[in-house]
């Protein structure tokens, strides 16, 4: 049954110009575990749990996304099937927020770094020739 209604979700899908390869491989993955579960149309629970499967957290979210589509989609036709709640698994990486050295940080990291050892070697010279390249 619900493989049925993934073939039918992809062909007009794909009718109107989306390629879905990774939709495709996603549903026909959830349909043979929703089917191994007993289930006919889109349970909610069945959805999380199967998406739960993945690796990672963006994993989940993306593979949720995916079944809540469909499930709308399969939705208008019959009212079974389940919608999934969206927001179980987030999708978002957190990136911390960047330093940003000061004029004055940039001066005195450059002074230190002249002052680098060994002595006699090319390093002081370099830096030196730098920090008055750079006008700070």
């Amino acid at each position: 049954m619900l493989t049925q209604a993934v073939d039918t979700y992809l062909a007009v899908r794909r009718a109107t110009g989306f390629k879905l390869q990774d939709d495709a491989w996603y549903l026909y993955s959830f349909a043979r575990f929703a089917s191994t579960q007993g289930d006919t149309h889109v349970v909610a629970p069945t959805a999380i749990t199967w998406a739960g499967l993945a690796r990672s957290e963006s994993q989940r979210a993306t593979r949720l996304k995916a079944v809540i589509r469909f499930a709308r989609f399969s939705r208008a036709v019959d009212d079974r099937h389940e919608l999934p709640p969206q927001g179980v698994f987030s999708s978002q990486r957190h990136r911390p927020v960047p330093y940003l050295f000061s004029h004055e940080e940039i001066q005195a990291l450059m002074s230190h770094a002249a002052q680098l050892g060994p002595a006699g070697s090319l390093r002081p010279q370099m830096y030196s020739t730098l920090i008055g390249s750079l006008n700070l």
